[in-house]
């Protein structure tokens, strides 16, 4: 579990079962193979930035050899939409641990677009991206 942050808004997220349960419910997908993907793009990103070949096979990407903490994290952005619903379930997931409730992805997003705070994707991505690849890859 971890707490992550934007402006005045907390997001505690988990990386947990029900997690899983929760987007694949929403979204009709699974959270594993988004979360993939999702990290092959940016890894893909980086290695372009570094002058080398992208590298988006799928089918190589081990994700045991990708250093997280070595992408430079102010020069590339993960996919809005894919970022936002990964933190969706995992939020879901922390806050049914907590014995609370959070709504749909749609008014969740409403929500945190809204009155209440301006979710930014630069500042929740190395918080998101690191609980998912602990929690579901470990």
């Amino acid at each position: 579990m971890r707490i992550i942050k934007s402006g005045d808004i907390e997001i505690p997220i988990r990386a947990s079962a029900l997690a899983l349960l929760y987007f694949r419910q929403e979204f009709d997908a699974e959270i594993m193979q988004e979360t993939f993907v999702l990290i092959s793009k940016l890894a893909a990103v980086q290695n372009m930035m570094n002058g080398k070949a992208p590298e988006h096979d799928l089918g190589s990407l081990d994700l045991e050899q990708i250093d997280l903490s070595a992408f430079d994290w102010k020069s590339i952005t993960a996919p809005s939409v894919e970022l936002y619903r990964l933190c969706w379930a995992m939020a879901k997931a922390q806050a049914e641990a907590d014995g609370k409730t959070i709504e749909g992805f749609m008014e969740w997003i409403k929500k945190t677009e809204g009155a209440e705070g301006n979710l930014k994707v630069r500042d929740i991505q190395v918080g998101v991206i690191t609980e998912a690849v602990e929690g579901f890859f470990r």
